[in-house]
C-alpha cells in the first residue's frame, strides 16, 4: 500500500493565497483536517483528484484495483506507456502527491466493494464512474447513517454525457451562500413591469440565486432604484426579476448593481434510491431545455443494462440499442409522465454508442465542477448542486453517411476519444494549427487537454506567456512543480505537455502579444496561418488586443476567463457572431469612463505608475542621453526637439526641492484630478476639505511619493496635520485650462513651451542629482502605497457616483490579485476545448455553446453565441464588426484628404477618428481642426512590415462606428 506524508501541516500562504481570497480562513482551516475518499482513477478519477489535492485537505484516499492499459493513457495524465500492467492507483498515488507536499496521499487496499466500514472517517466519498448501482446505492445509504454524515458525490461520463449526484445529508449547513458578497455588475436594461427585469451588461454576472436582495447605484432614468434593496427572482446567470416598477420613472441608461449576502441557509438532501425516479434535476442548457431530462433517463438505462447484461453496450451494436431502448420505455413508466412524454431514441442511440468511451474535455470540465462540490461538502462554504447535474456534448459526434468503422478501436491511446469523435476527426485535430496566448491557470489545463487528444502532433501549437512561475502558481497551475519555479511559464508547460504525449508539437514563447510584437513575431501573416486563437490571458487590456487581432485576420477565436468560483467561456467565429467587445465599446471616447470600483481602482493604479515609476524612469533615462539642460536648450533654439523633450523639461522646471514643494504640488494634483477634470467632463467636481480623510490621505501620500521621487528627506513632524495646514496655506492654485484637460496637443503648443525653455535662466546652475528621479514600483505591502491607491480610488468614485470601497477590496484590486481556485480553471478549461473540438469539426453556429459559471451559487449556464450585429450605416447600407471599409491614399495624404475620399467614396462624413484606442481627429474638439492640412503620418503608426492600418470613424447621423483601412502604398 503505497502512502505518501506530507512535510508539514500548517497552511502556506506563499503557495495558498489565491485561494484564500476565495474560500477564506475558515474554509481553508477546515479543507486542512479533511479527509477524502476518491473510488475510481480512470481520466474523470485523476481529474478530481488533481484538483482536490491541490486545494489542500488533509488526506486523499485512494481506492481502484484496475490495471493501466493503453487507452488510459490518453485520458489519465498521470500514466505513461511504461505503466501499463500496473495498477492505476499504486502508479498515480506518488505523481499526484508531488502536486501538494502538504496533503496525504494513500492508497487504500482492499477496494471497497462489501467493506462498506472503509467509509466511515472521512468527511466525504466520491464514486467515478461506478457502474454497479447496488454498490452506488449501498454506499450512499451507508454514508446518510453515518455519525456524523459522510458527504455522497458520484460522477460519471458516458462518452459525451456527464452526470453529477450529491447528498449532502438530511441537513446541510451553508455557513456562505456565495463568493459574490461586494461584487459589483453593471446593468444595461430594466424593464417597468409588475415583475421589472433587469438585464446586465455583456459579460457580467450576477451571482445571485432566487431569494437573494440586491440594491443600485447610479441608475439613470429609474432613480427610484438607488434607493432601498430588492429581492431577486433568477432568470439567468445575467439577468433577474425584482419587484413592481411600473410605476417607476423609465430607464434610461446605466447603473450598478450590488449583491447582499443572505444569512446562512439549511438544505435538505435525499438518498440516490429516492432521488433516481424522483430527481431535483439542474438546467444548465438554454438551447436544449429538456436534454437534461433525457440525459437522466439515458443514464437509469445505463444502470439498468449494466445490471442486466453485466456489462456496458457494445458501440453501434443493434442488439445492445434496442434493448437498451427497451429499458428506457420501462423505466419512463415509473416517473408518471414527470420527466418527458417518450424517450428520445437518439439520445439512447448516442448513449450506447460512446458509453464505452472518453471524451477528455468532458472530464475535465466534470473534474473541475465535482471537486467543487466536494470542497463545498467540506467546508459548508458556497451552495452545492440539488441534486442532479446532466450534461451532454453530443455535438462533437460526426453525422451523415459515417460508417462504424469510423469509430473501431485500433489499440492506441486516442481508442477511447476515438469512439466519440471518430477517426476523420481525430486526424484533422492532429493538424491543427493553433496560437495560445497565456500559460497560467487556464493555459496549463487547457494544454495538458490538447496533449490528452493529441491535437497538433502533426501541426503546430504556439504557445506564448512573458511571465516567470512564481510559488504561487503551483496552487493553480497544472503543469509546473516546484523545480520550475523562476523558470519561464511556457518553456515548462510545453516541457510538462511533451512529458503527457511526447508527439506534441509545440513552440514556447516568452513574447508580450502587443502592439510592439505585432510587426515582428506576431503579424497579420502569422494570425492567418492560424486556424483559430486561444485566449487565455488574465487581463482585459491584452483580451482586447487579441480579439482585434482575430477580428482584423478573420480568425476564430477561443476566449476564456475566470476568478474566484466564476468563470466564463466565448466562441468567436469570423462574420457569424459577436465579439469580446464592440467596436464602439473599444473607441476610448466611449470606455474611459468608470462604471464600478474596479475602474476606479485601475484609475488610481495608472495615476501611481505614471507619477511615480514611467515618468521618473523616462526623465533620468533622457537626461542621460542628452547631457546638460544648456546643450539642451542650444538644440531646442535651433529647432531640434529630442523624442519626449517636453515632459522632460517641463518636470525640471516644475521641480521639488523641499517637502512643502511636494504638498504642494499634491494640492494641484488633487485639484487637476477630481475637479477641473470632472469639470469638464460633466461629473462631480470635489471641493478639497482638509478635514475629509479622504483629501487629507491623497495629500500626504502622494507628497511623501513625490518627496521619494526627488530624493528629499521628510521628518515626521513635517507630514504632522499641523504642518501640513501651513504648507497648504501658500498653494497657489491654477484656474481650470481645458486645453490641458482633454489631453490634446498640437506641434504649435509644444514648440511654443519649448521656446519658453530656453529662456529660463539656468540659476542657482542645475546640478546632476536633479537630472536623475527615483522610480518607485508599486507594493500592496507598502503602507504609503496603499495610502495613495485608497484616497484616489476613492476620490474617483466620489466624481463618477460610485459607493467606496474599504481597503482590503482595494488592495486585491490594486495589486491585480486574482483570486483563484484550479476547480474553476480546470472547468473553464475543458469547456474551452470542447469548442475547439466544435470548431475542428466545423460544426453550425448553433451548435456552439458560450458558458458563463459561478460554482459558488451554483449557476452554469449554455446558450449558442450570440449571431453577427448588423448594423445599419445609412440607409440600404449595413455592416458588422468584421466588414470593413477601405481608402487607398499615400504617405503625404492629410487628415482632410482622407475625410474627403471617405465622404466621397461612401457618402458619410466622418466625425471623428482613431486608431485603436488613440483619438486622432474629434470634430467636436477645436484643437483637433487644427490637425486637418497635417499629413496622415504624423498622427498613426505607420510600419515597414505593412502598408495599412486600420482606423475607427464615427460617422454624421450614425451611432455606430466603421473599421476603414487605410492604405497608403
Amino acid at each position: 500500500m503505497a502512502t505518501i506524508c506530507p512535510k508539514h501541516i500548517q497552511i502556506d500562504d506563499s503557495l495558498y493565497n489565491r485561494q484564500r481570497y476565495v474560500l477564506g480562513d475558515d474554509a481553508m482551516n477546515k479543507l486542512a483536517h479533511s479527509r477524502v475518499l476518491l473510488y475510481g482513477l480512470d481520466g474523470l478519477g485523476a481529474e478530481i483528484a488533481k484538483n482536490i489535492v491541490l486545494t489542500g485537505v488533509e488526506e486523499l484516499v485512494l481506492c481502484d484495483d484496475t490495471l493501466v492499459t493503453i487507452s488510459d493513457i490518453g485520458t489519465q495524465f498521470f500514466l505513461r506507456e511504461s505503466d501499463i500492467g500496473k495498477y492505476r492507483a499504486d502508479i498515480t498515488c506518488p505523481r499526484l502527491a508531488e502536486l501538494n507536499l502538504y496533503v496525504k496521499v494513500r492508497v487504500q487496499s482492499p477496494v471497497i466493494k462489501d467493506e462498506l466500514s472503509i467509509l466511515e472517517g472521512f468527511t466525504c466519498v466520491i464514486f467515478v464512474n461506478c457502474r454497479s448501482f447496488e454498490l452506488l446505492e449501498s454506499a450512499n445509504h451507508f454514508c446518510r447513517r453515518a455519525a456524523p454524515p459522510v458527504r455522497f458525490i458520484s460522477a460519471n461520463t458516458f462518452g459525451v454525457f456527464a452526470s453529477v449526484f450529491n447528498d449532502f445529508g438530511d441537513i446541510f449547513e451553508v455557513v456562505d451562500k456565495n463568493d459574490e458578497e461586494k461584487e459589483e455588475f453593471m446593468i444595461e436594461y430594466v424593464s417597468q413591469n409588475e415583475r421589472g427585469l433587469v438585464t446586465l451588461m455583456q459579460h457580467e454576472v450576477h451571482g445571485l440565486q432566487t431569494g437573494d436582495r440586491v440594491r443600485f447605484t447610479n441608475v439613470e432614468g429609474m432613480v427610484e432604484l438607488n434607493s432601498g434593496a430588492y429581492k431577486v427572482e433568477l432568470i439567468s446567470y445575467n439577468s433577474f426579476r425584482i419587484s413592481d416598477t411600473t410605476a417607476f420613472t423609465p430607464y434610461t441608461k446605466g447603473g450598478v448593481g450590488h449583491g447582499i449576502k443572505g444569512k446562512s441557509i439549511k438544505l435538505s438532501f435525499e438518498s440516490l434510491s429516492t432521488q433516481l425516479y424522483n430527481p431535483k434535476l439542474m438546467l444548465s442548457d438554454m438551447g436544449k431545455p429538456i436534454a437534461h431530462k433525457h440525459t437522466h433517463l439515458a443514464y437509469i438505462t445505463m444502470l439498468q443494462f449494466v445490471a442486466r447484461e453485466h456489462r456496458m453496450p457494445l458501440p453501434h451494436n443493434t442488439f445492445d440499442f434496442e434493448l437498451s431502448v427497451q429499458l428506457s420505455e420501462d423505466i419512463l413508466c415509473r416517473f408518471d409522465g414527470k420527466l418527458v412524454d417518450k424517450p428520445d431514441y437518439d439520445v439512447i442511440r448516442d448513449m450506447t454508442n460512446t458509453c464505452t468511451g472518453c471524451l477528455q474535455p468532458l472530464c475535465a470540465t466534470l473534474g473541475g465542477i465535482v471537486a467543487q462540490q466536494a470542497l463545498i461538502a467540506l467546508t459548508n462554504t458556497f451552495r452545492p448542486i440539488e441534486q442532479w447535474l446532466h450534461l451532454d456534448v453530443r455535438e462533437v459526434i460526426p453525422r451523415g453517411g459515417i460508417t462504424p468503422e469510423e469509430f473501431i478501436r485500433r489499440e492506441d491511446r486516442y481508442d477511447l476519444l476515438r469512439l466519440c469523435i471518430g477517426e476523420t476527426m481525430l486526424q484533422r485535430l492532429k493538424s491543427v494549427n493553433s496560437f495560445m496566448v497565456g500559460c497560467g491557470a487556464i493555459g496549463c489545463e487547457i494544454m495538458k487537454n490538447i496533449a490528452l487528444i493529441g491535437m497538433s502532433t502533426r501541426g503546430q501549437f504556439i504557445v506564448t506567456d512573458n511571465d516567470s512561475v512564481e510559488r504561487t502558481n503551483l496552487n493553480n497551475q497544472f503543469l509546473f512543480r516546484e523545480k520550475h519555479i523562476k523558470q519561464s511559464k511556457s518553456i515548462s508547460a510545453r516541457e510538462s505537455a511533451v512529458d503527457i504525449n511526447p508527439n506534441l508539437r509545440i513552440e514556447a514563447h516568452n513574447n508580450y502579444v502587443c502592439s510592439d510584437t505585432e510587426h515582428t513575431h506576431y503579424t497579420d501573416e502569422f494570425y492567418q496561418n492560424q486556424d483559430f486563437v486561444i485566449n487565455a490571458v488574465d487581463n482585459t487590456s491584452t483580451r482586447l488586443y487579441i480579439d482585434g487581432r482575430c477580428i482584423t485576420n478573420n480568425r476564430p477565436l477561443l476566449e476564456s476567463g475566470f476568478m474566484g468560483t466564476k468563470g466564463h467561456v466565448q466562441v468567436i467565429i469570423p462574420f457569424e457572431t459577436e465579439t469580446y467587445i464592440t467596436p464602439y465599446e473599444r473607441c476610448p471616447i466611449y470606455s474611459s469612463i468608470p462604471r464600478k470600483t474596479l475602474h476606479c481602482v485601475k484609475l488610481a493604479r495608472d495615476r501611481f505608475d505614471s507619477m511615480f515609476q514611467l515618468k521618473p524612469q523616462m526623465y533620468s533615462q533622457f537626461w542621460c542621453d542628452n547631457k546638460h539642460p544648456i546643450e539642451l536648450l542650444n538644440r531646442i533654439s535651433q529647432r531640434e526637439f529630442p523624442e519626449i523633450c517636453e515632459s522632460a523639461v517641463r518636470m525640471l522646471v516644475n521641480g521639488v526641492s523641499t517637502f512643502q514643494d511636494c504638498v504642494q504640488v499634491a494640492r494641484i494634483k488633487f485639484e487637476k484630478y477630481f475637479k477641473h477634470r470632472p469639470i469638464y467632463m460633466n461629473h462631480n467636481p470635489i471641493n478639497f476639505n482638509i478635514k475629509i480623510s479622504n483629501h487629507i490621505q491623497f495629500i500626504i501620500s502622494c507628497a511623501k511619493l513625490l518627496a521619494f521621487r526627488s530624493g528629499i528627506q521628510v521628518t515626521r513632524e513635517e507630514c504632522e496635520l499641523d504642518s501640513i495646514k501651513i504648507f497648504l496655506e501658500g498653494t497657489q492654485i491654477p484656474d481650470i485650462n481645458k486645453k490641458h484637460i482633454d489631453g490634446s496637443k498640437s506641434n504649435d503648443r509644444t514648440m511654443q513651451y519649448l521656446a519658453r525653455a530656453t529662456n529660463i535662466k539656468i540659476s542657482p546652475p542645475i546640478h546632476n542629482h536633479q537630472l536623475t528621479m527615483q522610480p518607485n514600483s508599486f507594493n500592496t505591502d507598502d503602507v504609503i502605497h496603499m495610502d495613495f491607491i485608497i484616497a484616489a480610488s476613492n476620490l474617483y468614485s466620489e466624481t463618477y457616483s460610485i459607493p467606496f470601497a474599504d481597503r482590503l477590496i482595494i488592495k486585491r484590486l490594486a495589486g491585480n490579485i486574482v483570486p483563484a481556485i484550479v476547480t474553476s480553471s480546470a472547468a473553464v478549461s475543458g469547456l474551452v476545448t470542447i469548442e475547439l473540438l466544435k470548431l475542428v469539426k466545423k460544426c453550425k453556429l448553433e451548435e456552439f455553446r458560450n458558458c458563463s459559471m459561478s460554482l459558488a451559487v451554483p449557476i452554469l449556464q449554455f446558450y449558442v453565441p450570440g449571431p453577427v450585429v448588423r448594423s445599419q450605416i445609412k440607409p440600404g447600407v449595413f455592416m458588422t464588426a468584421w466588414d470593413r471599409w477601405e481608402i487607398r491614399g499615400n504617405k503625404e495624404m492629410t487628415l482632410k484628404q482622407f475625410i474627403d475620399d471617405v465622404t466621397a467614396k461612401y457618402e458619410i462624413i466622418p466625425e471623428m477618428i482613431c486608431q485603436k484606442v488613440k483619438l486622432i481627429y474629434m470634430d467636436l474638439i477645436p484643437n483637433y481642426a487644427l490637425r486637418l492640412n497635417q499629413v496622415m503620418s504624423n498622427y498613426i503608426l505607420m510600419t515597414d512590415t505593412e502598408n495599412y492600418v486600420d482606423l475607427l470613424i464615427a460617422l454624421e447621423d450614425c451611432d455606430e462606428l466603421v473599421t476603414v483601412r487605410y492604405y497608403w502604398s
